[in-house]
């Protein structure tokens, strides 16, 4: 089976691919450009990372005590991760997990384009979004499934107007808001992908060091 996902495809076009894969894991793991089996260990980390110390315990413990993986694919990357996560973790949890482990970067203003963007995330399984407080386990998610960490961009325009105290500033822009976007889109665009390429190195250091 060969599954070809481009960067034009529409949600739709995207979805019926991932539902292809859903019932064809190992092709998947033979046809896509790259698999990265990420290390538990590394995966707890991000966890610790993320949530408060007592939070921290419970989800480590649901994941020594059920642990299953699963192929995480991303819109923003052509990898795919093959990740240990517990039935009982929530989409919450698990996008939250992931924000840290890709170390996604956090709303960032581009003060010489007046353009603040950041990131809406998801969990997509079997065509649907996941509600956050769904656990895995609850929307069917076992063994092999292929689940797609789904990211899309917000942005704002700050030229339009700013705020001194009590007097706004209307500014005229020299770039149309449009290019102004695009600009501030591009240098968050390289964010996330600095971070995917931490993220990828960090696996593969660990995976050349067990050999």
């Amino acid at each position: 089976m060969t599954v070809s996902m481009t960067r034009t495809m529409s949600v739709s076009d995207r979805i019926n691919c991932y539902q292809r894969c859903e019932k064809h894991p190992l092709e998947v793991e033979r046809n896509f450009r790259k698999l990265l089996d990420v290390p538990q260990h590394r995966f707890v980390s991000a966890i610790s990372n993320t949530f408060s110390v007592r939070y921290t315990e419970e989800l480590r413990q649901q994941l020594e005590d059920s642990p299953f993986d699963i192929f995480l694919y991303s819109s923003r990357q052509d990898s795919v991760f093959r990740i240990p996560v517990a039935g009982s973790f929530t989409a919450g949890d698990v996008i939250n997990i992931l924000r840290n482990f890709f170390r996604l970067p956090k709303p960032a203003t581009f003060s010489d384009e007046n353009i603040q963007v950041s990131l809406n995330h998801s969990l997509v399984f079997d065509g649907k979004k996941v509600p956050l407080k769904n656990t895995l386990g609850e929307v069917g998610v076992v063994h092999g499934s292929v689940v797609t960490f789904w990211t899309q961009f917000a942005w704002k325009d700050l030229e339009d107007f700013r705020f001194d105290g009590d007097v706004i500033h209307y500014g005229v822009p020299t770039l149309s808001k449009e290019e102004r976007r695009d600009r501030a889109l591009a240098r968050y665009k390289r964010m996330i992908q600095e971070g995917f390429r931490e993220a990828e190195t960090g696996i593969i250091t660990d995976i050349s060091a067990e050999k």
